[in-house]
């Protein structure tokens, strides 16, 4: 997961100069304005809390799901 973690993190900090990183307890956050997206590790894979209306999210292998209101740490579970 570090191998992923690291690319992954490559990738959005390239994005634009003003995104910030900030590594918390249990996620890392990336902000512009506001947080975009947050990254929670877990065992076996990344779970990505994208900030995003979920009707403009392009998901063609229909992995994401609405959380809206559930909200990140419920989704977790």
């Amino acid at each position: 997961m570090r191998d992923l973690f690291q690319a992954l993190r490559k990738e959005v900090l390239a994005l634009d100069p003003v995104v910030s990183e900030e590594f918390l307890k249990y996620y890392v956050a990336y902000k512009a304005e506001t947080n975009f997206v947050d990254v929670m590790p877990q065992a076996r894979r990344l779970r990505l809390a994208l900030n995003i209306e979920f009707a403009n999210l392009v998901d063609p292998r229909k992995v994401a799901r609405d959380v809206t209101h559930l909200g990140k740490w419920e989704m977790v579970m």
